[in-house]
């Protein structure tokens, strides 16, 4: 109870992570509050049961790697102390079906299957797991606790119909897209809290930045001009490292160039978000 594990029943260690740690947009945040906290809360949850609404949600977060949905799914097991089951893959039906099973021993969980699309598979392809996902799914109501299905994927559109267009299935879809220019801002700002930024002009910097950055390019971006500062010996009298515009313009020269060599001799994104 009130633990994150595998589906193996291995206790997770994840790192000790909050919402003060990661940047989202005031949509996606409501949503999560509306969809997710609510239905754990168990205050909450009780007075949805005096009206007659149902206690069970299913939600998707979908969006490119990097976007931030598999750090708000580790925020989500940190800060909602209940019980957090975290499926990486599936290797048969009968241990799709064990799992929820197991889940319906508990009085509040989150049950979450990360990159989903890699394992359950459309129906022409053959594979049992869709249909048996969804007989589990059209029987949580039969479930007496509380619990939120919560799935991430890279690609929704490779879902079937059946599996993301039907209510009481997955009730919400949550799109993470790269953030705007604000948020981007605020993003890099969160990073550097603890540098001397003075001399830095974010709003130049942000406008030098591709639009396709999601917050792990701009952690990466961070992080390199960390680096060139060091190198340069760029450091106030407390040893802190001096953060300039100029010095964010060259460190975006430079992951742009080694972004481009990795595409040359073919290395996929393979960045995890």
């Amino acid at each position: 109870k009130d633990s994150i594990f595998d589906q193996e029943g291995k206790f997770i260690d994840l790192p000790q992570v909050s919402f003060e740690d990661i940047f989202l947009d005031a949509k996606i945040r409501e949503v999560v509050q509306t969809n997710i906290i609510d239905y754990i809360d168990e205050k909450k949850v009780l007075i949805k049961q005096h009206n007659g609404i149902p206690t069970k949600r299913g939600v998707i977060f979908a969006g490119d790697p990097g976007t931030g949905k598999t750090f708000l799914s580790r925020v989500l097991a940190n800060t909602l102390n209940t019980t957090f089951m975290v499926i990486t893959n599936l290797s048969s039906l009968n241990e799709l079906k064990s799992i929820f099973r197991f889940v319906a021993q508990f009085d509040r969980v989150v049950l979450l299957f990360e990159d989903i699309d890699t394992y359950i598979k459309h129906r022409e392809l053959g594979s049992g797991l869709l249909p048996t996902m969804l007989n589990a799914l059209d029987g949580i109501e039969t479930i007496t606790n509380h619990l939120v299905v919560l799935c991430t994927t890279n690609n929704v559109e490779s879902f079937d119909d059946a599996l993301k267009n039907r209510p009481g299935r997955f009730d919400t879809i949550l799109t993470f897209n790269a953030p705007n220019k604000d948020l981007k801002q605020t993003m890099l700002k969160g990073f550097c809290k603890e540098k001397d930024v003075t001399d830095t002009d974010f709003v130049k910097v942000i406008d030098m930045v591709p639009t396709k950055y999601t917050g792990a390019h701009l952690k990466e971006l961070y992080i390199s001009a960390c680096i060139l500062a060091i190198e340069e010996n760029s450091m106030n009298a407390e040893d802190i490292v001096i953060l300039t515009t100029d010095i964010f313009e060259r460190a975006l020269n430079k992951v742009e160039r080694g972004a481009a060599h990795k595409r040359a001799i073919g290395f996929g994104d393979d960045n995890k978000d």
